[in-house]
Protein backbone atom coordinates (compact mmCIF):
# COMPACT_ATOMS: atom_id res chain seq x y z
CA UNK A 1 0.00 0.00 0.00
CA UNK A 2 1.25 3.16 -0.66
CA UNK A 3 -0.10 6.94 0.76
CA UNK A 4 0.72 9.99 2.00
CA UNK A 5 1.43 11.25 5.02
CA UNK A 6 1.57 15.25 5.35
CA UNK A 7 0.56 17.36 8.23
CA UNK A 8 0.67 21.07 10.25
CA UNK A 9 -1.18 23.00 7.29
CA UNK A 10 -2.03 25.38 9.51
CA UNK A 11 -4.90 27.57 7.04
CA UNK A 12 -5.81 30.82 7.93
CA UNK A 13 -2.04 31.57 9.33
CA UNK A 14 -0.45 34.51 8.85
CA UNK A 15 3.34 34.94 8.54
CA UNK A 16 4.02 38.78 9.62
CA UNK A 17 0.56 40.00 9.40
CA UNK A 18 0.38 38.80 5.36
CA UNK A 19 -2.53 36.07 4.79
CA UNK A 20 -1.18 32.78 3.51
CA UNK A 21 -4.06 31.32 1.77
CA UNK A 22 -3.02 31.43 -1.52
CA UNK A 23 0.01 29.95 -0.82
CA UNK A 24 -1.57 27.46 1.12
CA UNK A 25 -4.23 26.63 -1.68
CA UNK A 26 -1.08 26.72 -4.00
CA UNK A 27 0.66 23.89 -1.81
CA UNK A 28 -2.31 21.98 -1.61
CA UNK A 29 -3.47 21.57 -5.27
CA UNK A 30 0.14 19.96 -5.83
CA UNK A 31 -0.62 17.69 -2.94
CA UNK A 32 -3.99 16.95 -5.32
CA UNK A 33 -1.75 16.51 -8.40
CA UNK A 34 1.11 14.43 -7.01
CA UNK A 35 -1.74 12.08 -5.65
CA UNK A 36 -3.23 11.62 -8.66
CA UNK A 37 -0.19 10.88 -10.60
CA UNK A 38 1.84 8.46 -7.90
CA UNK A 39 -0.69 5.55 -7.14
CA UNK A 40 -1.68 6.93 -3.64
CA UNK A 41 -3.70 4.86 -2.18
CA UNK A 42 -4.65 7.01 1.58
CA UNK A 43 -3.71 10.26 2.26
CA UNK A 44 -3.00 11.12 6.46
CA UNK A 45 -3.03 13.96 7.76
CA UNK A 46 -1.24 14.49 10.98
CA UNK A 47 -2.44 17.37 12.80
CA UNK A 48 -2.98 21.45 12.79
CA UNK A 49 -5.22 21.36 9.40
CA UNK A 50 -6.17 25.08 10.56
CA UNK A 51 -4.03 28.01 13.08
CA UNK A 52 -6.68 28.35 15.32
CA UNK A 53 -9.91 26.85 16.92
CA UNK A 54 -12.22 28.92 14.95
CA UNK A 55 -10.70 29.16 12.01
CA UNK A 56 -11.27 32.35 9.28
CA UNK A 57 -13.90 31.09 6.76
CA UNK A 58 -11.34 31.01 3.34
CA UNK A 59 -9.39 28.52 5.23
CA UNK A 60 -12.59 26.17 5.99
CA UNK A 61 -13.17 26.53 2.41
CA UNK A 62 -10.11 25.52 1.27
CA UNK A 63 -9.94 22.74 3.03
CA UNK A 64 -13.70 22.04 1.57
CA UNK A 65 -12.10 21.60 -1.36
CA UNK A 66 -8.75 19.66 -0.73
CA UNK A 67 -11.25 16.86 0.96
CA UNK A 68 -14.16 17.13 -1.81
CA UNK A 69 -10.77 16.61 -4.68
CA UNK A 70 -9.36 13.93 -2.93
CA UNK A 71 -12.24 12.28 -1.19
CA UNK A 72 -15.12 12.64 -3.72
CA UNK A 73 -12.56 13.20 -7.12
CA UNK A 74 -10.27 10.67 -6.06
CA UNK A 75 -11.93 8.53 -4.50
CA UNK A 76 -9.51 8.10 -1.78
CA UNK A 77 -9.63 6.87 2.37
CA UNK A 78 -8.43 10.08 4.22
CA UNK A 79 -7.91 10.12 7.63
CA UNK A 80 -6.95 13.72 9.58
CA UNK A 81 -6.43 14.08 13.14
CA UNK A 82 -6.56 16.96 15.26
CA UNK A 83 -3.70 18.85 16.26
CA UNK A 84 -2.97 21.26 19.37
CA UNK A 85 -4.18 24.14 16.57
CA UNK A 86 -7.27 22.84 15.39
CA UNK A 87 -10.93 22.59 17.57
CA UNK A 88 -11.01 18.48 18.36
CA UNK A 89 -14.72 18.98 18.05
CA UNK A 90 -15.49 21.32 15.27
CA UNK A 91 -12.71 19.58 13.06
CA UNK A 92 -14.86 16.25 13.82
CA UNK A 93 -18.34 17.57 13.37
CA UNK A 94 -20.72 14.91 11.50
CA UNK A 95 -17.57 12.77 11.19
CA UNK A 96 -20.53 9.61 11.23
CA UNK A 97 -21.78 10.86 8.36
CA UNK A 98 -18.87 11.39 6.31
CA UNK A 99 -17.06 7.84 7.32
CA UNK A 100 -19.01 6.16 4.69
CA UNK A 101 -17.01 8.25 2.15
CA UNK A 102 -13.80 6.85 3.55
CA UNK A 103 -13.19 10.73 5.62
CA UNK A 104 -12.38 10.02 8.94
CA UNK A 105 -12.10 13.33 11.07
CA UNK A 106 -11.27 12.66 14.42
CA UNK A 107 -11.10 15.39 16.85
CA UNK A 108 -11.65 14.40 20.12
CA UNK A 109 -10.11 11.64 21.99
CA UNK A 110 -13.90 9.84 22.37
CA UNK A 111 -13.72 9.15 18.77
CA UNK A 112 -10.59 7.43 18.47
CA UNK A 113 -11.89 4.10 19.78
CA UNK A 114 -11.19 1.76 17.35
CA UNK A 115 -8.93 1.21 14.31
CA UNK A 116 -9.40 2.50 10.45
CA UNK A 117 -9.68 -0.48 8.25
CA UNK A 118 -7.82 -0.09 4.94
CA UNK A 119 -7.01 -2.87 2.31
CA UNK A 120 -4.64 -3.81 -0.12
CA UNK A 121 -3.78 -7.29 -2.46
CA UNK A 122 -1.98 -8.57 0.98
CA UNK A 123 -5.14 -7.93 3.63
CA UNK A 124 -5.91 -5.45 6.10
CA UNK A 125 -3.88 -2.21 7.50
CA UNK A 126 -5.03 -0.99 10.69
CA UNK A 127 -4.73 2.48 11.36
CA UNK A 128 -4.55 3.77 14.93
CA UNK A 129 -5.80 7.64 14.62
CA UNK A 130 -5.03 9.48 17.89
CA UNK A 131 -5.28 13.20 18.21
CA UNK A 132 -3.71 16.05 20.23
CA UNK A 133 -4.11 13.89 23.47
CA UNK A 134 -4.55 16.84 26.32
CA UNK A 135 -3.74 15.48 30.05
CA UNK A 136 -7.01 16.72 30.81
CA UNK A 137 -8.64 15.68 28.26
CA UNK A 138 -7.45 12.49 28.46
CA UNK A 139 -7.98 12.15 31.98
CA UNK A 140 -11.91 13.12 31.24
CA UNK A 141 -12.23 10.41 28.21
CA UNK A 142 -10.52 7.56 29.57
CA UNK A 143 -10.86 8.20 33.81
CA UNK A 144 -7.20 7.14 34.56
CA UNK A 145 -5.77 8.73 38.06
CA UNK A 146 -2.07 7.27 35.75
CA UNK A 147 -2.08 10.83 33.41
CA UNK A 148 -0.14 13.83 34.67
CA UNK A 149 1.67 14.99 31.64
CA UNK A 150 1.53 14.21 27.90
CA UNK A 151 3.53 10.97 27.83
CA UNK A 152 1.14 9.84 30.43
CA UNK A 153 -1.57 10.53 28.43
CA UNK A 154 -0.44 9.42 25.35
CA UNK A 155 0.51 5.80 26.72
CA UNK A 156 -3.00 5.62 28.61
CA UNK A 157 -4.94 6.43 25.50
CA UNK A 158 -2.22 3.73 23.48
CA UNK A 159 -3.23 0.75 25.75
CA UNK A 160 -6.56 1.60 25.04
CA UNK A 161 -6.16 1.76 21.15
CA UNK A 162 -3.85 -1.24 20.59
CA UNK A 163 -6.74 -3.48 22.43
CA UNK A 164 -8.37 -4.13 19.12
CA UNK A 165 -5.36 -4.75 17.34
CA UNK A 166 -5.90 -8.33 17.56
CA UNK A 167 -9.08 -8.79 16.57
CA UNK A 168 -7.92 -7.16 12.90
CA UNK A 169 -5.01 -9.71 12.80
CA UNK A 170 -7.31 -12.42 13.25
CA UNK A 171 -9.43 -11.04 10.78
CA UNK A 172 -7.02 -11.44 8.27
CA UNK A 173 -5.84 -14.68 9.05
CA UNK A 174 -9.44 -16.12 8.71
CA UNK A 175 -9.74 -14.07 5.28
CA UNK A 176 -7.09 -16.34 4.16
CA UNK A 177 -4.60 -13.60 3.30
CA UNK A 178 -0.97 -12.33 5.27
CA UNK A 179 -2.27 -9.68 7.67
CA UNK A 180 1.25 -9.40 8.56
CA UNK A 181 2.42 -6.86 11.47
CA UNK A 182 0.69 -4.66 9.67
CA UNK A 183 -0.59 -1.55 11.72
CA UNK A 184 -0.10 2.59 11.28
CA UNK A 185 -0.09 5.25 13.96
CA UNK A 186 -1.13 8.76 12.99
CA UNK A 187 -1.01 11.49 15.80
CA UNK A 188 -0.05 15.34 17.47
CA UNK A 189 2.76 15.23 19.59
CA UNK A 190 5.99 16.19 20.61
CA UNK A 191 8.46 13.54 20.31
CA UNK A 192 11.64 13.83 22.37
CA UNK A 193 14.64 13.73 20.72
CA UNK A 194 13.04 15.63 17.62
CA UNK A 195 14.43 19.30 16.46
CA UNK A 196 11.70 22.26 17.01
CA UNK A 197 11.45 25.09 14.69
CA UNK A 198 11.10 28.46 15.26
CA UNK A 199 7.30 28.71 13.58
CA UNK A 200 5.86 26.34 16.15
CA UNK A 201 4.17 27.49 19.32
CA UNK A 202 4.76 25.04 22.52
CA UNK A 203 2.56 22.61 24.11
CA UNK A 204 3.35 22.87 27.14
CA UNK A 205 6.80 24.36 29.52
CA UNK A 206 9.34 22.76 30.91
CA UNK A 207 9.12 19.29 29.15
CA UNK A 208 5.79 18.53 30.06
CA UNK A 209 4.30 18.75 26.91
CA UNK A 210 6.79 15.71 25.10
CA UNK A 211 6.36 12.23 24.88
CA UNK A 212 8.80 9.12 24.53
CA UNK A 213 9.15 7.31 21.45
CA UNK A 214 9.17 4.46 23.06
CA UNK A 215 4.86 5.43 23.60
CA UNK A 216 4.45 5.10 19.97
CA UNK A 217 6.24 1.73 18.94
CA UNK A 218 5.14 -1.08 17.74
CA UNK A 219 4.29 -0.12 14.44
CA UNK A 220 5.19 -0.51 10.39
CA UNK A 221 4.62 3.34 10.16
CA UNK A 222 3.97 5.87 12.52
CA UNK A 223 2.77 9.64 10.91
CA UNK A 224 3.65 12.20 13.11
CA UNK A 225 2.70 15.75 13.64
CA UNK A 226 3.64 19.20 15.21
CA UNK A 227 7.13 19.77 14.70
CA UNK A 228 7.82 21.35 11.37
CA UNK A 229 11.02 20.35 10.49
CA UNK A 230 10.87 16.81 8.21
CA UNK A 231 12.38 14.48 10.48
CA UNK A 232 13.06 10.96 11.52
CA UNK A 233 13.06 10.29 15.38
CA UNK A 234 15.53 7.45 16.28
CA UNK A 235 14.52 5.42 13.46
CA UNK A 236 12.96 5.84 9.91
CA UNK A 237 9.60 4.32 10.15
CA UNK A 238 8.38 7.10 13.03
CA UNK A 239 8.26 10.51 11.16
CA UNK A 240 7.32 13.89 10.88
CA UNK A 241 6.75 15.09 7.55
CA UNK A 242 6.77 18.77 8.61
CA UNK A 243 4.84 21.78 7.75
CA UNK A 244 3.07 22.28 4.63
CA UNK A 245 4.75 26.12 4.75
CA UNK A 246 7.89 27.59 5.62
CA UNK A 247 5.99 29.99 8.43
CA UNK A 248 9.02 31.30 9.85
CA UNK A 249 12.25 33.24 7.75
CA UNK A 250 14.48 30.78 9.75
CA UNK A 251 12.97 27.32 8.12
CA UNK A 252 14.42 26.09 4.63
CA UNK A 253 12.32 24.04 2.04
CA UNK A 254 9.26 21.82 3.05
CA UNK A 255 8.18 18.41 1.63
CA UNK A 256 5.29 15.33 1.92
CA UNK A 257 6.22 11.80 2.56
CA UNK A 258 5.03 8.76 0.64
CA UNK A 259 5.44 5.52 2.52
CA UNK A 260 5.41 2.68 0.36
CA UNK A 261 3.82 -0.27 2.94
CA UNK A 262 4.96 -3.77 1.85
CA UNK A 263 2.96 -7.29 2.67
CA UNK A 264 5.74 -7.88 5.83
CA UNK A 265 5.01 -4.31 7.23
CA UNK A 266 8.46 -2.65 6.61
CA UNK A 267 8.27 0.69 5.06
CA UNK A 268 10.10 2.71 2.01
CA UNK A 269 10.16 6.31 2.47
CA UNK A 270 10.35 8.81 -0.30
CA UNK A 271 10.33 12.77 1.12
CA UNK A 272 8.64 14.62 -2.00
CA UNK A 273 9.48 18.97 -2.15
CA UNK A 274 6.24 20.92 -2.23
CA UNK A 275 7.24 24.09 -4.71
CA UNK A 276 5.55 27.11 -3.30
CA UNK A 277 3.80 30.24 -5.29
CA UNK A 278 6.09 32.30 -3.16
CA UNK A 279 9.54 31.39 -1.16
CA UNK A 280 10.41 32.58 2.46
CA UNK A 281 13.69 34.41 2.21
CA UNK A 282 16.12 36.07 4.86
CA UNK A 283 18.60 38.53 2.93
CA UNK A 284 21.47 40.17 3.88
CA UNK A 285 22.59 43.31 1.73
CA UNK A 286 23.40 46.80 1.24
CA UNK A 287 20.31 49.21 -0.01
CA UNK A 288 22.48 49.55 -3.81
CA UNK A 289 22.40 45.98 -4.27
CA UNK A 290 19.05 45.13 -3.14
CA UNK A 291 17.63 48.62 -5.37
CA UNK A 292 19.07 46.46 -8.61
CA UNK A 293 16.42 43.53 -7.98
CA UNK A 294 17.25 40.01 -7.45
CA UNK A 295 20.60 40.11 -9.65
CA UNK A 296 21.72 42.45 -7.11
CA UNK A 297 21.05 39.61 -3.83
CA UNK A 298 23.67 37.10 -3.46
CA UNK A 299 23.24 33.79 -2.31
CA UNK A 300 24.61 30.64 -1.28
CA UNK A 301 25.63 28.45 -4.09
CA UNK A 302 22.47 25.65 -4.92
CA UNK A 303 20.61 28.00 -3.79
CA UNK A 304 17.37 28.92 -6.03
CA UNK A 305 17.13 32.58 -6.97
CA UNK A 306 15.23 35.28 -5.21
CA UNK A 307 12.29 36.49 -7.27
CA UNK A 308 10.69 39.83 -6.73
CA UNK A 309 7.45 38.08 -5.28
CA UNK A 310 9.39 36.42 -2.24
CA UNK A 311 8.46 36.96 1.04
CA UNK A 312 11.35 38.63 2.31
CA UNK A 313 13.35 39.56 5.77
CA UNK A 314 16.27 42.24 4.80
CA UNK A 315 18.81 42.77 6.81
CA UNK A 316 20.14 46.04 5.50
CA UNK A 317 23.85 46.35 6.11
CA UNK A 318 24.11 49.98 5.50
CA UNK A 319 25.62 51.71 8.74
CA UNK A 320 23.67 55.08 8.50
CA UNK A 321 20.20 56.40 8.11
CA UNK A 322 18.09 56.03 4.80
CA UNK A 323 15.34 57.72 3.97
CA UNK A 324 11.98 55.11 3.54
CA UNK A 325 14.00 51.92 3.88
CA UNK A 326 11.23 50.01 3.59
CA UNK A 327 8.97 52.22 1.43
CA UNK A 328 11.85 51.94 -1.69
CA UNK A 329 12.49 48.75 -0.99
CA UNK A 330 9.24 47.20 -1.96
CA UNK A 331 9.15 49.25 -5.26
CA UNK A 332 11.82 46.05 -5.77
CA UNK A 333 10.30 43.12 -3.57
CA UNK A 334 6.74 43.95 -3.24
CA UNK A 335 6.93 41.58 -0.37
CA UNK A 336 9.23 42.62 1.98
CA UNK A 337 8.05 41.86 5.42
CA UNK A 338 10.53 42.57 8.01
CA UNK A 339 13.37 45.03 7.77
CA UNK A 340 16.11 44.71 10.13
CA UNK A 341 18.91 47.22 10.56
CA UNK A 342 22.19 45.82 12.32
CA UNK A 343 24.52 48.06 11.48
CA UNK A 344 22.69 51.59 12.36
CA UNK A 345 24.68 53.11 15.48
CA UNK A 346 26.44 55.93 14.03
CA UNK A 347 28.29 53.68 11.41
CA UNK A 348 29.58 51.78 14.24
CA UNK A 349 28.79 47.87 14.17
CA UNK A 350 26.37 46.79 16.89
CA UNK A 351 25.63 43.34 18.24
CA UNK A 352 21.88 42.68 16.79
CA UNK A 353 19.17 42.45 19.38
CA UNK A 354 18.02 39.10 20.18
CA UNK A 355 14.87 37.69 18.20
CA UNK A 356 12.21 37.79 20.48
CA UNK A 357 10.67 35.16 18.21
CA UNK A 358 12.91 32.17 19.59
CA UNK A 359 12.62 33.09 23.33
CA UNK A 360 9.87 31.22 25.42
CA UNK A 361 7.39 32.40 27.50
CA UNK A 362 9.70 30.86 30.48
CA UNK A 363 12.70 32.79 29.65
CA UNK A 364 11.15 36.24 29.58
CA UNK A 365 9.16 35.72 32.94
CA UNK A 366 12.47 33.98 34.25
CA UNK A 367 14.71 37.65 33.30
CA UNK A 368 11.71 39.41 34.75
CA UNK A 369 11.76 38.00 38.22
CA UNK A 370 15.44 37.97 37.96
CA UNK A 371 15.70 41.47 37.19
CA UNK A 372 12.92 42.39 39.60
CA UNK A 373 13.74 40.39 42.56
CA UNK A 374 17.02 40.05 42.00
CA UNK A 375 17.39 36.05 42.09
CA UNK A 376 16.67 33.05 39.97
CA UNK A 377 13.11 31.13 40.24
CA UNK A 378 12.98 28.00 42.13
CA UNK A 379 11.85 24.73 40.18
CA UNK A 380 8.39 24.58 42.26
CA UNK A 381 8.18 28.78 41.20
CA UNK A 382 9.28 27.32 37.68
CA UNK A 383 6.77 24.68 37.61
CA UNK A 384 3.82 26.96 39.12
CA UNK A 385 4.17 29.38 36.01
CA UNK A 386 4.28 26.49 33.41
CA UNK A 387 0.94 25.48 35.17
CA UNK A 388 -0.60 29.01 34.59
CA UNK A 389 0.85 29.40 30.86
CA UNK A 390 -0.96 25.41 29.86
CA UNK A 391 -4.01 26.70 31.22
CA UNK A 392 -4.07 29.88 29.09
CA UNK A 393 -2.57 28.03 26.07
CA UNK A 394 -5.91 26.16 27.01
CA UNK A 395 -8.06 28.62 26.66
CA UNK A 396 -6.81 30.17 23.70
CA UNK A 397 -7.29 26.99 21.79
CA UNK A 398 -11.22 26.47 22.71
CA UNK A 399 -11.89 30.02 22.21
Amino acid sequence: MRFLHTSDWHLGRALHGTNLIEDQAHLLEQIVDLVKRSDIEAVLVAGDVFDRAVPPVEAVALLNQTLNDLVLGLGLPVIVVAGNHDGPVRLSFGYRLMEPQNLHMVGALSGAAAPILLEDAYGPVSVLALPYTEPDAAQDAFGSEAIWDHDSATRVAMSRLREALPEVAAAGARSGRPAGPRSILVTHAFVTGALESESERPLSLGGAGKVDASALEGFSYVALGHLHRPQAVGKDSIRYSGSLFPYAFSEGEKSVTLVDLRADGTVALEPVALEPRRRVRKVAALMEQLLRGPEGVSLPPGTAPVSREDYIWVDLLDPGPIYDAIGRLREVFPNVLHLNRPLLEDGRARRPAPDHRQVTDGDLFQAFFRDTVGQELTTEEQDAFASVVDDLRQKEREE
